[in-house]
């Protein structure tokens, strides 16, 4: 099946248009030259009107028949885009219909995936599910058909191990902020973000304990 020419041939196609180019070129390039050259005195402004409008005339006349020349080259062109689009149409309905039975599967083997991701999850996480959220460490890439359930499982539990430890580090502290330390941790598993948090705490306790300090001390001047 394959989209045939008859008429015209390769061959047959134009080419160029044959015009007399050069000619009007030649007599247009010197009368502009005379016209460039050409300085008007007052007396002769009703002159260098009419000059203008003449020039302004033949420019209309150039870019009429540029347009008549167009239509005409365009017209056959037309006509067969308007039929080949009606083809393509027609074709584009068959590929909608396969394409939708061909994603409709896609989305089933997905589906299916993504069970067995979830019991993988289940497994790998045990009881810390409520810690570790299953979309919180999802990835879309885990459904891709390259992607082997072996290479998911392992990557789970590099999380779990990584979480677990971050944790264990964060237990260890010995800071009264561990709780908003695991707060801050928990909102993207990022230790160094739990870390500046405690920074973070500590430096605004001790602004508070000044200011309260601070406070305190006006209190007791005033009832001095």
């Amino acid at each position: 099946m394959e989209l045939k020419i008859y008429n015209p041939q390769a061959d047959g196609f134009l080419k160029a248009i044959d015009w007399n180019f050069e000619e009007l070129k030649e007599e247009i390039t010197k009368k502009s030259s005379d016209y460039l050259n050409l300085v008007y005195s007052d007396d002769q402004i009703k002159d260098a009107k009419q000059d203008r409008a003449n020039l302004r005339k033949l420019v209309t006349a150039l870019e009429d028949k540029r347009k008549e020349i167009k239509k005409e080259v365009m017209l056959p062109y037309e006509d067969f885009a308007v039929k080949e689009k009606e083809l393509v149409e027609i074709i584009n309905g068959a590929i909608e219909n396969i394409d939708t039975q061909v994603k409709g599967y896609e989305e089933g083997l997905r589906q299916e995936k993504l069970a067995k991701v979830k019991e993988i999850y289940k497994e790998c996480i045990g009881d810390l599910d409520r810690t570790i959220p299953f979309d919180k460490i999802f990835k879309e890439s885990w459904l891709n058909v390259s992607t082997t359930l072996k290479s998911i499982k392992e990557e789970i539990i590099t999380i779990r191990e990584k979480i677990d430890g971050d944790l264990k580090i964060i237990n260890a502290e010995n800071s009264p902020y561990i709780y908003e330390m695991k707060e801050e941790y928990l909102k993207d598993f990022d230790l160094m973000a739990a870390m500046a948090k405690k920074t973070a705490a500590r430096r605004y306790s001790k602004e508070e304990s000044s200011l309260r300090r601070t406070k305190e001390a006006g209190s007791r001047r005033k009832r001095a």
